[in-house]
Formats: C-alpha cells, structure tokens, sequence
C-alpha cells in the first residue's frame, strides 16, 4: 500500500517537473522572439523578411533539428544583407567604426540562439511524446506570440528616429 502512494507521488512530481520545463522553455522563447521581433523593428526590415522568418520558423518548428541549416543559412544571409546596408565604411561615421559590427555581431548570436534554442525544445518537446502537431503549435504560438511583443515594445517604448 506504502509502495502504491510513493508510486503516485513520484508520478505527481514528474509531471509537474515536467510542466515547470515546458513554461520556463515557454517563457524563454518568448523572451528571445520579442527580443528578435524588436530588432527587426528596430532595422525596419522589408515585410519579405518578416514573411521568410516566420517560414523558416515553421519549417524549423515542423522538422526539428535536421532544419538547422536552412535556418542557419537564413540567418547568414539576412544578418549579410544587414551588414552591407549598414557597415559600409563610407557610411558610417568614425564613431561607428565598431559600435555598429559589434550590435551586428550581438544580433547574429541573439538569432544563432534562437534557432538552436528551437531546434532543442523541438527535441525535448520529441522525447516527451508530444505529438507533431502539438510541437508545432507549441513553438510556432511561442515564436508568433514573441514577436508580436517585440514589435509592440519597439512601437510603445522607443523614441522616434530624429531626422
């Protein structure tokens, strides 16, 4: 009778061990798509950007560990694009000699950090028997949620551009 009780109680406390994981991944993705989501803002990236990220998201979302390198490959070339648009020497002020490479280098981990960061909770989310669908929704309503944060504390609490 003892041992049944101590069977239960065990299998009370790996589920709440496990729905305690499943909210701090679910608040760390939001924490880093709203910080994704305010950077894109912030560079005021065409909307084919905000289109291909959301679709690489899905896809990652969708296979999980083995869409490492498109997204990687995604990230390379926005974060390129990015840096001839903005580090281009004739461009940029003296001052900005390292300033700007350096938030570029800061933005490439942030997204670096984001795509393992999915690719893993993809894994987690596997081994634990949830089901593709519901991995799926899981990270995309993360992901979509985020960025919608993001986007809305660029817009409530950033000063505008003083042109």
């Amino acid at each position: 009778m003892k041992s049944r009780a101590i069977q239960q109680q065990q299998v009370h406390i790996s589920a709440y061990l496990r729905c305690l994981m499943l909210s701090q991944i679910h608040v760390l993705l939001l924490c880093a798509y709203a910080s994704l989501g305010w950077v894109l803002c912030a560079y005021a990236v065409p909307q084919i950007i905000w289109v291909g990220t959301v679709f690489v998201t899905l896809h990652l979302s969708w296979v999980g560990i083995d869409a490492i390198l498109l997204a990687l490959i995604w990230v390379n070339f926005i974060l390129t694009v990015g840096a001839i648009d903005q580090v281009w020497m004739w461009k940029m002020p003296i001052v900005s000699y390292f300033v700007v490479p350096l938030v570029l280098l800061l933005v490439w981990f942030l997204a670096i950090g984001i795509v393992l960061l999915v690719a893993i909770t993809h894994q987690y989310l596997k081994r634990k028997l949830v089901s593709s669908s519901q991995r799926t929704v899981f990270l995309l309503g993360s992901s979509f949620a985020g960025l919608v944060c993001g986007v809305s504390f660029y817009q409530l609490f950033t000063l505008p551009r003083i042109q």
